[in-house]
C-alpha cells in the first residue's frame, strides 16, 4: 500500500515518457459485526448489531430478514418468521474493504399459558393444582406472599397455609430459551371459623344412654351429619342419637358457610356395657313376735359390678338395715341380702321395697326394684312373690304356705294379669301351681276368705329364664 509513480517509456526513435501517480490502499480485513447472541426470541426488543472496524457501509438483507432500521441493521424480530439461519450482509463503502456477514436465528417465545380448574377455592381444602401448564419447568409466584405454594414448580397451592382473601394474581414464568410470563387470578374463600364438636355426656357412653352432639363454627349456616358413613336427615347444629347406636360408631359433621366453604370434624363413639341385676326373693316370713325377715339373692351379668341399695316400706318399722352396698362381684357369684322389719299396725299387710342400683367402673346400670308383701303372724298365710318354673327342681311351683291350725280350704286365691283380667283361681290353698301356660311376667293376686272378704294382696312374678 502507498502512493506510486508509474512511468511508461516509448522505445521508438523519438523516445517519450508518461508518468501517472497511483494510490494503492490496504485491504480492510479487520471489520466485523455481530448480532450476538445469534439466537433471538421473536418477542425480544429489535436487535442492533455490534460493528467493529470500518463503520461506513450499509446492511443488506438476506432472505427472510426484515429491518426496522436499515442504516443501523436493526432487525424487526416480531415481523420475522421463526427459524434460521438468516444471513445479513454488511456492504462496506471502502471499496478495498471485504464485505462481512452474520447469521441469526429467530426463536418462538415460550408458551406461558396455565390455568387452575377453578377461579376460587375454600381455605383448608385439598391443595389446588393447575390442570394446564403449556410449558412446564418454570416458576409460580404471587407478589403479596398470601398464597403459599406447596411446590412453586408445579403451582400447587397449599390451601391450609394460604391466607383467605383475594383475588390474588398468580404469575407463571417459563424457564425456556424465550421466557414468558402469564398471570391468572385466584380467590381463596374463608372456611367457617373455630369449628368445634361437643358430645354430651361423653364420647364413651353407657349402653342405653342418649347422646347429643352439637357442632359450632363461626359463619356456618348449614350442617351435614354422617353416622357410620350414612348421611343423616338433619340440617341443624345438633344431632340426637339413641337407638341408632351400635356400640362403636363414627360420626362426622360438615359445617358450611354462605360462601359454600366447609370445615369438618369427626368423632368415634364407644358404648360401654351397663350392668343389669336379677333379684330373687328366697324367703319372706314373719315370726310369732311379729318380726318379718326377707332374704334376697342378687345376681349380675357383668363382672366387677358394685351395688348400692336402699330399703323402705309401708306399715313397717325398724327396717334394718335400710341401706348398704355390695363389693364387686360377678355373674358366677350372686350375693345375699337379709332385711328385717316390724309392723306398725299388727293386723295389716306390710310392704317392703328394696331399690338396688348397680354400677361398674364406667357406667351406672339400671335400677332393680323389688317389692315384698309381708303378712303379720296373725294372718298365718305366706304367699311368695316369685317362683321360677324352669324345671330345675327348685322353686318350680307357687309354694303358698300356712301355719298349723289354718285350714287351706277356708280360702280362695285369684290371680290377675296387668290388664286386670283373671287368669287363674284356687278354691282352697295349694302348692302345685306351676304357671301353666301363663307367660313370664308380673301378676297380681288377692287372698279372700270363703265369705269373699279380701285378706291379703300382692304381686307375683313368674320367671322361667
Amino acid at each position: 500500500p502507498g502512493i506510486w509513480n508509474v512511468t511508461y517509456t516509448l522505445s521508438g526513435s523519438c523516445q517519450a515518457q508518461f508518468t501517472q501517480t497511483v494510490q494503492i490502499s490496504a485491504t480492510d480485513s479487520s471489520t466485523i459485526f455481530s448480532y450476538y447472541p445469534d439466537h433471538h426470541c421473536q418477542s425480544d426488543p429489535d436487535a442492533i448489531p455490534f460493528v467493529l472496524g470500518d463503520s461506513l457501509g450499509s446492511f443488506v438483507a438476506g432472505g427472510g430478514i426484515v429491518f426496522s432500521n436499515t442504516d443501523l441493521g436493526q432487525l424487526d424480530l416480531s415481523a420475522m418468521q421463526p427459524g434460521g439461519p438468516y444471513i445479513v450482509y454488511y456492504d462496506i463503502d471502502n471499496r478495498c474493504a471485504i464485505d462481512v456477514q452474520d447469521s441469526v436465528w429467530i426463536d418462538l417465545p415460550d408458551d406461558a399459558a396455565f390455568g387452575y380448574p377453578q377461579a376460587s377455592y375454600c381455605a383448608g381444602e385439598v391443595n389446588a393444582l393447575p390442570d394446564l401448564v403449556s410449558f412446564p419447568g418454570g416458576v409460580f409466584t404471587e407478589v403479596t406472599g398470601s398464597v403459599v405454594f406447596a411446590d412453586s414448580g408445579t403451582g400447587e397451592i397449599d390451601l391450609v397455609q394460604s391466607v383467605a382473601g383475594g383475588p390474588y394474581f398468580i404469575s407463571y414464568t417459563t424457564a425456556g430459551p424465550c421466557p414468558e410470563t402469564s398471570t391468572q387470578q385466584v380467590t381463596i374463600l374463608p372456611k367457617p371459623l373455630a369449628a368445634s364438636l361437643i358430645v354430651s355426656p361423653d364420647t364413651s357412653y353407657c349402653t342405653g344412654q342418649s347422646l347429643m352432639l352439637q357442632a359450632t363454627a363461626g359463619g356456618a349456616i348449614d350442617w351435614r351429619w354422617w353416622l357410620n358413613g350414612s348421611l343423616q336427615a338433619f340440617t341443624d347444629d345438633m344431632l340426637m342419637l339413641d337407638a341408632e347406636l351400635t356400640g362403636l360408631d363414627s360420626v362426622a359433621v360438615a359445617m358450611v358457610n354462605a360462601q359454600g366453604c366447609s370445615d369438618s370434624l369427626s368423632v368415634v363413639l364407644r358404648g360401654l356395657a351397663a350392668p343389669r341385676l336379677t333379684t330373687a326373693v328366697l324367703r319372706a316370713e314373719t315370726n310369732a313376735l311379729g318380726l318379718s325377715t326377707v332374704e334376697l339373692q342378687v345376681a349380675t351379668d357383668i363382672a366387677g359390678t358394685l351395688v348400692e341399695w336402699e330399703a323402705d316400706g309401708s306399715n313397717l318399722r325398724d327396717i334394718g338395715p335400710d341401706a348398704g352396698s355390695f363389693a364387686a362381684f360377678g355373674p358366677g357369684s350372686p350375693v345375699g341380702l337379709s332385711i328385717s322389719a316390724g309392723f306398725v299396725a299388727p293386723f295389716e299387710l306390710g310392704r317392703l321395697r328394696v331399690v338396688l342400683v348397680p354400677r361398674n367402673a364406667a357406667c351406672a346400670g339400671f335400677a332393680d326394684t323389688v317389692v315384698v308383701a309381708l303378712s303379720p303372724d296373725t294372718m298365718r298365710v305366706f304367699v311368695p312373690e316369685v317362683f321360677t318354673p324352669d324345671g330345675n327342681g327348685k322353686n318350680d311351683t307357687w309354694m303358698i304356705t300356712w301355719l298349723g291350725g289354718v285350714d287351706p280350704g277356708d280360702f280362695t286365691m285369684q290371680l290377675f294379669n296387668e290388664a286386670g283380667g283373671k287368669v287363674h283361681e284356687m278354691d282352697g290353698l295349694r302348692q302345685d301351681f306351676d304357671g301353666g301356660s301363663l307367660p313370664d311376667g308380673v301378676y297380681w293376686w288377692v287372698l279372700r276368705d270363703m265369705q269373699g272378704r279380701d285378706l291379703q294382696a300382692g304381686g307375683l312374678t313368674i320367671r322361667r329364664k
